[in-house]
């Protein structure tokens, strides 16, 4: 019992987890369907924290995004600055 439950705890979540990662996490509505059944749901206000709460996800992937791109030009501005130390020893 306590293993069956456990797995399918864990499968709501990896599922949770791929519908976030997947599209536009603005107005999902197969997220929010699905978590209006688990978390009974029927109000608008619960609705509404949950369109909140996919905003929330869709800000920190927008900045981990930012974050990966600037790494990216350090990492080139990195690369021209040895292309030019090498280049002035040649």
């Amino acid at each position: 019992m306590f293993t069956r439950r456990s797995f399918s705890l864990l499968g709501f979540y990896l599922l949770l987890l791929l519908l976030l990662l997947h599209g536009s996490a603005q107005n999902h509505p197969l997220l929010r369907k699905l978590l209006a059944e688990v978390y009974n749901m029927t109000d608008y206000a619960d609705s509404l924290k949950v369109s909140v709460c996919m905003r929330v996800c869709a800000r920190a992937r927008a900045r981990e995004r930012e974050r990966e791109r600037e790494r990216e030009r350090e990492r080139e501005r990195e690369r021209e600055r040895v292309l030019r130390t090498i280049r002035l020893r040649i």
